[in-house]
């Protein structure tokens, strides 16, 4: 999956903190390769990212969310600018287009009141006369 260069190098400075968290617990670190890991290395616990999240929004007031709520909002971003949703479909992983568009048609609704006014605006003067348009 491509990804913007921002986001690389976002990474790759995550990555380095790593890199130096590796060499600082070398003898306990646990290099299984993930992106986000434990304190030593290893995958995270399930519940990491939703403490995380949960004391995030208690501190700043926002409501509670789940991390998989990022991957509904990116999907949902992307079928509002406009984007496919074949490519929608293959940055998610699913097998199926008719999954997302399942999951998904709620956005899908909020796409078809856009259009509906693009076409409007495209095809109606600004200032309207209904009298002239309807005249009995």
């Amino acid at each position: 999956m491509f990804i913007e260069k921002v986001i690389a190098d976002i990474l790759k400075q995550w990555k380095a903190v790593q890199d130096k968290q590796r060499r600082q617990f070398r003898s306990i670190w646990k290099d299984d390769g993930y992106v986000f890991t434990g304190e030593f290395g290893g995958h995270l616990f399930p519940d990491t990212p939703n403490g995380w999240l949960d004391d995030f929004a208690d501190k700043y007031g926002f409501p509670h969310i789940h991390p998989h709520m990022f991957r509904h909002t990116h999907a949902s971003i992307l079928i509002a600018c406009g984007e496919d949703i074949a490519t929608v479909s293959q940055r998610l992983g699913h097998t199926s287009i008719n999954t997302t568009t399942k999951i998904y048609l709620h956005s899908f609704s909020e796409n078809d009141r856009s259009a509906s006014l693009l076409f409007t605006k495209a095809v109606m003067p600004d200032e309207i006369n209904i009298k002239e348009y309807f005249r009995q």
